[in-house]
């Protein structure tokens, strides 16, 4: 099993991060994910050439212990790491963000072609950053650690197995249109 199979953030209309986590009592979670300061370069080079919004936004780290804490998880302790990449251009940083599965998924992203203007612009903002070693690119990596509390904020304990959360069928509902399992 993939870390994202169990492993899912979501944010609320309202804006509040939420959790989704599954654990047996007791279990250990570890987790990696990017941080807010996760490709500020690129966005900053978006924000100059447009208003939309092109990159994600990430959770951060009061926003995941809050998280970790609502999902009924316990002792959590937050990292966070700093890295800097540098490219000979932007093809390859758009590359290595394919590769890794990266996509721009707000519900608040252009749904329509954004023309070579915009683009044009974008790569002219980026490259304005350019130093000796190339195109900058930030990656905050956020560290977690929490451990499976006996508590589940919308369950309640078994009787019958120590441990054990009981979910009411009620309470699972599907949000959103039905994905494949592919």
């Amino acid at each position: 099993m993939k870390p994202r199979d169990f492993l899912n953030f979501f944010k609320t209309k309202s804006g509040k991060l939420v959790l989704f986590v599954a654990l047996f009592g007791g279990g250990l979670l570890l987790f990696s994910t990017f941080g807010p300061e996760t490709l500020q370069e690129l966005r900053a080079a978006w924000a100059q050439a447009d208003t939309e919004s092109h990159i994600s936004a990430f959770a951060d780290m009061p926003q995941l212990g809050t998280a970790l804490s609502r999902a009924g998880l316990a002792e959590p302790v937050l990292d966070r790491e700093l890295l800097h990449s540098r490219y000979p251009d932007v093809q390859p940083l758009m590359q290595e963000l394919r590769t890794i599965g990266a996509r721009h998924a707000a519900a608040d992203r252009r749904r329509s072609l954004m023309g070579r203007s915009r683009l044009g612009a974008m790569l002219a903002a980026y490259e304005s950053l350019r130093g000796g070693a190339g195109l900058p690119a930030t990656w905050e990596i956020i560290y977690g650690a929490a451990f499976a509390g006996e508590a589940h904020p919308i369950g309640r304990a078994s009787a019958g197995v120590p441990g054990e959360t009981r979910v009411p069928v009620q309470a699972v509902v599907r949000r959103g249109p039905r994905r494949d399992a592919s």
